[in-house]
Order: C-alpha cells, then sequence, then structure tokens
C-alpha cells in the first residue's frame, strides 16, 4: 500500500545498521517505518519528504 513519505531520517553517506529506521511513511493516518534491510552506507535518497509512494518504491540505496 503507497502513503505520503513524512521524513527521512538519515543523510547519505550515514552507516545504518540492519533493522534501523531509516524514513516513516504515513499510510491511512498512521506512520509506518521503513526499516534498513542489511547494514551499509546510505549512497542514495530517491524520494523527498512529501512524495507520494506506492508499494514496491525505492527510497534508499545502501551499499
Amino acid at each position: 500500500m503507497g502513503g505520503l513519505l513524512k521524513d527521512v531520517l538519515v543523510s547519505v553517506g550515514d552507516k545504518v545498521t540492519d533493522g534501523q529506521v531509516v524514513a516513516l511513511v504515513e499510510v491511512m493516518k498512521m506512520d509506518t517505518e521503513i526499516i534498513a534491510e542489511m547494514d551499509g552506507v546510505v549512497e542514495s535518497i530517491q524520494v523527498n519528504k512529501g512524495d507520494n509512494l506506492d508499494s514496491g518504491d525505492v527510497v534508499i540505496t545502501l551499499k
């Protein structure tokens, strides 16, 4: 299900760990956390705060 990107909690170059919350999406008036699925470094952020997201959209790329 899609939603509204409320906030990105990391920046390009940040180190993240598996399970870390990296962004917040509002879906049906409820906040949903986007969680990193692996350890890595944020290589790029493909969205901006306020963007509408569809299910399956890439939000952050880790390397």
